[in-house]
């Protein structure tokens, strides 16, 4: 929050664009005063129980990133590339020392209309295969488990079904 306001103070004319998730924001491209908090405990990674971890997964074993979509305090959107397959990670939620993704096997040409705005975030996540993968800050993988789609995850911690890599409008 404070590199937003550092950004502002610099530039107070200028709109500051913003995508955020860390430890209190919810991913929403806006203008720096429609951040979202997430609900409750903001620095703890939302429950994940009644989903059991894989142990057998096509991830390997860290998040390589390949094309960085989207940066703030972190990678916030990249691809990545296991075994000639094509996955697009979203960050979720950050607690102290890991990083929990949306990770998604999509096709290059599914990527190609995320960066051109054809496809919403949450659309070219919501995948019939779809993992959520917490990594360690470095994006080693620390646990894996699967996901039916987007909906299974709570509200607050997935991309609104609205918002395109860039700001439309």
């Amino acid at each position: 929050m404070e590199l937003l306001r550092r950004a502002q103070r610099r530039n107070p004319t200028r709109p500051v664009r913003v995508v955020v998730f860390s430890d209190t924001y919810n991913l929403l491209p806006a203008m720096s005063n429609t951040l979202k908090p997430f609900p409750a405990e903001p620095d703890k990674l939302w429950p994940v129980d009644h989903l059991p971890a894989c142990t057998a997964h096509p991830l390997g074993d860290r998040l390589n990133e390949q094309d960085l979509l989207y940066y703030f305090d972190g990678p916030l959107l990249f691809t990545c590339s296991q075994g000639g397959v094509t996955y697009l990670a979203c960050a979720s939620a950050e607690g102290e020392l890991v990083v929990r993704y949306f990770v998604a096997r999509v096709s290059d040409a599914l990527v190609d209309d995320v960066k051109r705005d054809r496809v919403t975030i949450f659309d070219a996540l919501n995948q019939p295969e779809l993992w959520l993968v917490d990594t360690w800050l470095d994006n080693s993988i620390v646990e894996v488990r699967r996901l039916r789609g987007l909906d299974a995850a709570p509200v607050d911690a997935r991309p609104a079904r609205d918002v395109f890599l860039h700001v439309q409008g």
